[in-house]
């Protein structure tokens, strides 16, 4: 008996859903009876307009990361009016003490950190850039008493519940838990059936003195009409973060020839450098 072979997507083939999806929320917008909702979902669509240049000189979508202030925080991405226990944003917005949003797309992401920076990443839990499947890696074993190298964690593309933002969050070393939570807690049919409240909690015990994130539902369960917004920024989602694993593939083969210095992907498909100073990698866990 002989098994099928599913074939994988081209980057062309991605790069078209990408594009696709993102027309579809246009399209979903014009088609509204809801004037009001049709003006915020078209909105949505503009954010889902590409405005950057991924690694193959293809147009990308540019959607902003979440960050947790810290104490310790000096980033240049930080607002100046940003307080420890608030969020902002990687456009430099401060978003104040809690985040209201819908989760629409999640997967789960593995990163081991070097001396100075990301030494292998991936971007589906399964396969890194430089150290290849993640069930073999000796990094990644778990040993009772001993933190692995490379953490597991969840990035989320989320919607803010007024429709108004679109961002991604990433769960990882003592926040994985909270990426579980959002999964856990999530009602059938769909991820997006609820909407979530992202918050932050004051810890301070003998030397740790931080804040760590937190999620609860809000008890509220997404309008049918949102449902349908919700389906279609996933499509654009989902598609994203296909193109955004081939392209660590390629770059994975690159760094395998020693054709590129070591970097990093991140989900929307652009090749990075990253440090230990980038609020990407910062682990707040044992913040003084």
């Amino acid at each position: 008996m002989s098994t099928a072979i599913t074939k994988q997507p081209t980057t062309e083939e991605l790069e078209e859903r990408v594009h696709s999806a993102a027309n579809a929320l246009t399209t979903l917008a014009d088609s509204m009876e809801d004037a009001e909702l049709g003006v915020r979902v078209l909105h949505l669509a503009t954010l889902t307009n590409p405005t950057l240049k991924g690694m193959d000189d293809e147009d990308r979508a540019s959607i902003p990361r979440l960050f947790l202030c810290q104490n310790i925080t000096a980033s240049d991405l930080k607002p100046d009016d940003c307080r420890p226990g608030q969020f902002f944003n990687s456009m430099s917005e401060n978003l104040g003490n809690e985040i209201v949003f819908i989760p629409i797309k999640g997967h789960s992401i593995r990163r081991k950190w070097g001396e100075e920076k990301v030494e292998c990443a991936s971007l589906d839990g399964k396969t890194g850039f430089k150290y290849g499947s993640c069930d073999v890696c000796p990094f990644g074993q778990f040993e009772k008493g001993v933190t692995p190298s490379c953490s597991p964690g969840y990035s989320y593309y989320i919607m803010t519940e007024d429709l108004k933002s679109l961002y991604r969050a990433e769960f990882i070393k003592s926040s994985s838990s909270v990426g579980r939570n959002i999964k856990r807690l999530a009602l059938p049919p769909a991820l997006w059936s609820r909407s979530f409240t992202l918050s932050s909690e004051h810890v301070k015990e003998p030397n740790r003195n931080y804040y760590k994130q937190k999620v609860a539902t809000t008890g509220r369960r997404v309008s049918p009409e949102h449902m349908e917004i919700c389906d279609k920024l996933h499509d654009f989602f989902d598609a994203m973060h296909q193109a955004a694993i081939l392209s660590q593939a390629g770059y994975a083969k690159r760094l395998a020839s020693q054709d590129t210095e070591t970097g990093s992907i991140n989900t929307a498909g652009e090749e990075i450098k990253v440090t230990d100073e980038d609020p990407e990698v910062l682990d707040f866990s044992t913040s003084m």
